[in-house]
């Protein structure tokens, strides 16, 4: 795996559905975590569909996610346009970092 030229790692949607109720999903998804940035890789989480979710995925460090919970699949081409509160949706990605976030929105 660290011969493999990647920058980031997806944790499956079959490992995250079952957070935070399930041991065993939140102990996989915590070694992958811990494995990817021990090889200096960004993870992310994907099938994110509750705050309870989100949540846990914060606590474990995790560098970002994506899943209903922020938005439903979009093509391409409509990406542009989709807006939140007058705010590209992106900045609704950027839920990890605080700087990423301000960097985006321009806001201090």
């Amino acid at each position: 795996m660290k011969r493999i030229p990647a920058n980031f790692i997806k944790i499956d949607r079959s490992f995250v559905e079952d957070c935070p109720d399930d041991a065993g999903s939140v102990a996989i998804v915590r070694a992958i975590i811990a494995m990817a940035h021990s090889l200096k890789l960004k993870v992310i989480a994907e099938g994110v569909e509750t705050e309870a979710q989100l949540k846990l995925l914060v606590a474990m460090d995790c560098d970002m996610a994506q899943g209903f919970l922020f938005s439903p699949p979009v093509p391409a081409e409509q990406l542009s346009a989709l807006r939140v509160n007058g705010e590209f949706i992106r900045e609704r990605f950027a839920w990890r970092h605080r700087a990423t976030l301000k960097s985006v929105s321009g806001k201090d």
